[in-house]
């Protein structure tokens, strides 16, 4: 093995370099609408990571994308062709422009496509909001389990009943997994 200083390294100095996380979703995996929250959940919970859907260009995009665009959850930002799926590895596109082989490796890709689009997918502005909600009032919930209130009452404090109940449930019936 050779010491690290004798590797050698590759002069980028005139290139731009981006790195980030990238999520690749084809049609197998939006299967049903809970599907498709989760993948809103994903956007929303990670929104640095790109999140792109490839799909056939001979059909169309999958009906539930489609109706989660319409309902306003998610936007299809951009749409690029010319990608072919690379066989030896999980979930990998290659973008050969216009279809001409640049490379031998390329070809079978050509020959054996079919060709997909690559779609840019964003959380809409108005999902983003409602999940922000979402998740204050779950946050909120969970820190506030106090069933005791310290309000002015008959004696100078009360209970809250719902919170009393969701106290007890949490203490009382508890499965221990030892």
């Amino acid at each position: 093995m050779k010491p690290a200083d004798q590797y050698e390294t590759l002069d980028i100095s005139g290139f731009t370099v981006t790195s980030g996380m990238m999520h690749v979703i084809e049609d197998e995996d939006i299967q049903t609408e809970k599907d498709v929250e989760c993948l809103c959940l994903r956007l929303f919970n990670y929104p640095e990571h790109d999140f792109y859907y490839f799909h056939d260009s001979g059909k169309s995009v999958h009906a539930l994308l489609r109706a989660a665009e319409s309902s306003n959850w998610l936007l299809m930002a951009e749409s690029a062709p010319f990608y072919y799926k690379n066989p030896k590895y999980i979930k990998d596109f290659d973008r050969i422009p216009e279809g001409v082989v640049t490379y031998e490796w390329q070809k079978p890709l050509v020959e054996n496509g079919p060709m997909h689009r690559r779609v840019t997918l964003k959380l809409s502005e108005q999902m983003k909001r409602r999940l922000e909600i979402r998740e204050k009032i779950n946050t909120e919930k969970a820190s506030d389990t106090n069933p005791l209130l310290l309000k002015p009452s008959l004696w100078g404090f009360g209970v809250d009943i719902p919170k009393a109940i969701r106290w007890l449930r949490s203490r009382l019936w508890r499965t221990d997994a030892g």
